[in-house]
Order: structure tokens, then C-alpha cells, then sequence
């Protein structure tokens, strides 16, 4: 067997600035028979195999390869014929093509690519992804099949470690370990001695730590978009469809003006500045709740950039995410404890992630039913820990909840009820699902205008469990317009059912 070198060459650069399509742990991928059946439908699927080091030595300069290679490349061909062969040794990676159907079946002419030296694994990785993206059809997926409790659909949970890499001491995880990405979830599931020192970290924290990260007066540096420069974001399958004009003329009627100002821009281009820890919102029912990630207050920006920006700055809303004490749900029993494959295993980048893919794509309903949306930061808290603050607007209502509609006259209630319905509108435009629904995060929002003083409408917040379409074959919707007027007539709101329905209008999406 002949091999010629290909033009133009696999270099580390060009390799490494290709777009992979699948880009996970290998080793977790199963394939069904099914999949293996649609394999043989794409002529070009790439065969890999991991040789011992000798059989690629020397191929730079030979060009005979050796008998051993010989047969596993022939052995290749006689099951795919058109299958480039991807060789490596873990030091270098070698691509063989397919020898052409004229060439003599003694003297097969291979044309061939290289690495070398081969500085990173994802090299192979990436190789091998990108020779499966070039084989699929057009617009064809591969499905990863999920293993309980554990999504590997889009992000990793957690840093992954080398399952060979000894165990730290529990006094080094309790003083290191600040939140469950440092954590590395696949470990979790497969491996029980990892998981109970986990299991051991969360009770140290729950009675060691206290809850309360932030006080009224802290003063707190932050690094502006920190979390973006350590994260990746959602990338949403679908672009929002346009509502209707009924709609988006509600919404320019009851938008408010950027408390921010020029400050906004100014924020949003500098690279750290410092906020003054006011009042706790975090609401004292949810304290204790399995949904607690973090606490909210209201703030004001201090300084940008190490400049003062006055005393006169808005108040605004500061969401620290903090998943240390997110409560879990696995089981205590004593013969499966420690065991966790069906753990609610929540994260505060993931809750982060969904914040910000909702307000991104729908940068047009802020200062409206929605807040003002001015990033996510990497913050330090007075126990000189790093965290994720979500920055926005500060919305001066009262939450359903509270029952303020008591007090509103039959036309504001009207208002209220419309206003909502329009938000879910906004919300099905934009394939956008809460899942949480409740009378909590529907704020009634005093809006005067000269010809309507007392006008009323909703602001919507906390979308840390809204989830979008990221996939063609995806269905995460639930039923937002049913969810909504249930948290409309929920006991105590002051809204009764036959009047929400009546001004709720009817379905126009499921």
C-alpha cells in the first residue's frame, strides 16, 4: 500500500479553528441498532481507530505503510469502501482516504493527512466531528440518548476530572469548593466515594455557612459580564416572531424610560465596577423552598470603572445566584444513600443561562412587561466568594400575591388581566415557557398617564426556569396560557376566575 501525502495538510491551526458539531464526552455516547442502520445510508462516515504507537512511527519519510496498518485500513475498506480512516496514537492523528475504485488492488494509491505532534486531545475530538458533520445529510441530527439525571445535551455540569485522579481531603473540598460546577457531576453518578464527599460538602455548608451572602450597606467590586467570559449561552433554535400589533402597541404604551440613562452604555462597555447592597427582596416564603438559587436586593451603582458616579443613581435589582445551599433530591435510604442518579442536580449557570436567553430575546419588552436587563457579573461577596449577579431594573410593584388587585377598581383589574394576557402573548411569540407559573412573580405595576392616572399593568420577572426550543425534534412547552390564569384566580390575589376568563380572552397557541 502506497501513501502520499495530501495537500494541502491537517495543521494544529486548521484543526483547531473548525467547527465541531459534536463536542461531548465520547465515552458516554450508545448508539441503538437503529442508529447503526442509518450509518450505513452515509457512504462517508468516518472509521476511527487507536493504534499502538509503532504503527504510525516513520510514516513521514516511508512510503510503504506497514503490514499491521495495511490491514486495518484494508480491513476498514472492506466494510465501508468510501470511509476516510482517522488513525491516532494519542501523540499524532493521521486521516487516510479512500483509495480510488480504479486503483490496482496490489498498489492501492492512499492519499493521507497528518498531526504532529498532537499538543491537545480535542484535536480528535474536533477531527472526528467534523468528518461526521461533512457525511450527515443536510439539516440530519445524530440523538444522544440521555442518561437518568444527567443532560448532556448542550453543557457540561461541572469540571471534569480524570476518574484515575486520587480524592481530596474533605478539609480541601470544604475550603475550595464554592458552588456545584466545581463539583464534577459525572464522577456523581459513577462514582459513589465522590459522590458522598458531595453529599458530606453540602451538610457542611448547610451548617457551617450562613445563607445571608450580602447585608444593607456591603459595597461590592464586581467584573462586568463575568459570567459570559467564563460561560457559554444558550443559543435558542427559533428567532422571535413578530406579536400582534394589539400586542406590541401595549407594550410601547406602558413602557417606561431606562433608569439607567447614558449610564447604561457606559456600564455595559466598562470593565468592572462596584454596587451598594440596600434592601433584601428574596421573599421569606422561599427561604426554606427547594427552588431557593440565590438572593435578591436592591442596590445602586457606586462607581464604574473606579470612577464615583454620584449619590443620585437609580435603585436598582441585584440577583446573587448562589447554588451552595440549592436543596437536592436524592434519596436518604440508608442502602442507597450516596447514590445519585436521579439527583435534582441544579446549578446556578444553568438558571443563569435561561435568565439571560429570555431577556436577550426579548430586548424588546424591557422597560414594558418585562425589566430592564443590564447583564450578568462575576461579584465578591463579603466573604470574599465569587458569585453571579444578575443586574436589572428595579420594578417599584406589588406582586399578585399580596393581594393589591383587592384594592383596584373593576377597570384596572380589567387593565391587569389584559396586560397579562398580553404577556403570554409575548411569551408564545418568543417559544418561551415559564413552568413556574405562580402569583409571586406577577407584579401589578402603577403606569399614570395624563388621560389614565390611575392605569395599571403587569411586569413579569424570574425566568431562571424558562426554557426555549434548542432543538428541531424538542417539545419543553407547557401550558403557559392555563398556568398564567391560574396564578391570576389563585386564592388571595383578588381576582375572581369567571371575570379573568371573560377579559383573558381565548387560546391562540397550545
Amino acid at each position: 500500500m502506497v501513501l502520499h501525502r495530501a495537500v494541502p495538510l491537517i495543521t494544529s491551526s486548521t484543526i483547531l479553528s473548525t467547527q465541531p458539531y459534536i463536542s461531548c464526552n465520547f465515552d458516554m455516547i450508545t448508539f441503538h441498532s437503529d442508529n447503526f442502520q442509518e450509518f450505513s445510508k452515509w457512504p462517508n462516515t468516518p472509521i476511527a481507530a487507536l493504534v499502538r504507537p509503532e504503527l504510525l512511527c516513520g510514516i513521514e519519510s516511508a512510503s510503504t505503510a506497514p503490514h499491521s496498518l495495511s490491514k486495518i485500513l484494508s480491513r476498514a475498506w472492506s466494510i465501508n469502501a468510501h470511509a476516510p480512516v482517522i488513525c491516532t496514537d494519542l501523540q499524532s492523528l493521521l486521516v487516510f482516504h479512500p483509495p480510488s475504485s480504479r486503483s490496482n488492488d496490489n498498489m492501492q494509491d492512499v492519499l493521507y493527512e497528518r498531526v504532529e505532534p498532537m499538543s491537545d486531545l480535542r484535536m480528535i475530538r474536533i477531527v472526528l466531528a467534523s468528518y461526521i458533520y461533512r457525511a450527515l445529510p443536510h439539516l440530519l441530527y445524530i440523538t444522544l440518548p440521555e442518561h437518568p439525571g444527567f443532560n448532556m445535551r448542550r453543557f457540561p455540569d461541572g469540571a471534569p476530572i480524570d476518574p484515575n485522579t486520587p480524592m481530596k481531603a474533605d478539609e480541601e473540598v470544604f475550603s475550595s469548593c464554592n458552588r456545584h460546577t466545581d463539583f464534577d457531576r459525572y464522577a456523581l453518578l459513577f462514582d459513589r466515594r465522590r459522590a458522598l464527599q458531595f453529599l458530606r460538602w453540602k451538610k457542611y455548608v448547610a451548617e457551617n455557612i450562613s445563607l445571608l451572602i450580602g447585608v444593607a450597606g456591603d459595597i461590592l467590586p464586581a467584573t462586568t459580564d463575568g459570567f459570559v467570559r467564563q460561560n457559554a449561552e444558550l443559543s435558542p433554535l427559533y428567532p422571535l416572531f413578530e406579536p400582534p400589533s394589539a400586542t406590541t402597541s401595549h407594550l410601547d404604551a406602558v413602557r417606561r424610560p431606562c433608569p439607567l440613562g447614558s449610564s447604561r452604555e457606559l456600564l455595559s462597555h466598562s470593565r468592572a465596577f462596584t454596587v451598594e447592597l440596600q434592601r433584601e427582596l428574596t421573599p421569606i416564603q422561599t427561604r426554606g423552598s427547594r427552588t431557593r438559587m440565590g438572593r435578591t436586593y436592591t442596590c445602586r451603582l457606586v462607581s464604574i470603572d473606579g470612577r464615583s458616579i454620584g449619590d443620585k443613581t437609580p435603585v436598582l435589582c441585584l440577583k446573587l445566584f448562589d447554588d451552595r445551599f440549592y436543596p437536592l433530591t436524592y434519596s436518604t435510604d440508608p442502602l442507597n444513600y450516596g447514590y445519585l442518579e436521579n439527583m435534582g442536580f441544579g446549578t446556578a449557570e444553568d438558571h443563569i443561562r435561561r435568565e439571560m436567553a429570555v431577556y436577550k430575546k426579548l430586548a424588546f419588552a424591557q422597560g414594558s412587561i418585562i425589566p430592564y436587563f443590564y447583564g450578568v457579573h462575576s461579584v465578591t461577596t463579603r466573604d470574599n466568594i465569587q458569585v453571579y449577579g444578575m443586574l436589572t431594573e428595579y420594578i417599584d410593584g406589588q406582586p399578585l400575591s399580596s393581594g393589591i388587585a383587592w384594592s383596584f377598581s373593576e377597570h384596572q383589574k380589567i387593565q391587569l388581566v389584559e396586560s397579562a394576557r398580553h404577556a403570554v402573548r409575548v411569551l408564545q411569540y418568543g417559544d418561551i415557557s415559564l413552568h413556574d407559573w405562580h402569583s409571586g412573580q406577577i407584579l401589578a405595576v402603577h403606569s399614570p398617564i395624563p388621560s389614565d392616572k390611575e392605569r395599571v399593568h403587569c411586569v413579569l420577572f424570574d425566568f431562571s426556569a424558562a426554557t426555549q426550543s434548542l432543538y428541531t425534534q424538542e417539545n419543553h412547552r407547557s401550558d403557559d396560557f392555563g398556568e398564567c390564569t391560574e396564578s391570576l384566580i389563585q386564592e388571595g390575589t383578588g381576582l375572581d376566575e369567571r371575570f379573568v376568563m371573560e377579559h383573558f380572552g381565548p387560546r391562540e397557541a397550545t
